[in-house]
């Protein structure tokens, strides 16, 4: 399910933002045999690998008229399950990242 909105807060700033949920699950786990290790983390029932439930993003922008276009966003992942290797433990974790911005108009 999504969501997304978009906003005018003034006649130069605009902001938008999204919300993301995703659930997924493994419906089948893969054939286990001795040349073909299986990972638990693949179990039937477990989530897919790096595919967090809740993600977010806000981008707010200013329209300048002396310096054109001047943008900042911030964007956060849910905890998600990873793994590295097939004997590595597995971890959770949120993810966040931010960016500043700025172009002519």
């Amino acid at each position: 399910a999504e969501i997304e909105l978009a906003g005018k807060i003034s006649s130069r700033v605009l902001l938008n933002g999204s919300y993301t949920y995703t659930a997924t699950q493994i419906l089948q786990a893969p054939l286990c045999t001795p040349a073909n290790f299986c990972d638990p983390a693949y179990d039937e029932g477990n989530p897919f690998l790096r595919r967090p439930k809740h993600s977010a993003s806000l981008l707010l922008t200013y329209l300048g008229k002396r310096w054109g276009e001047i943008w900042a966003a911030v964007s956060w992942a849910g905890a998600s399950t990873q793994t590295s290797s097939a004997w590595a433990s597995t971890t959770q974790r949120d993810t966040f990242a931010s960016m500043l911005g700025a172009g002519a108009r």
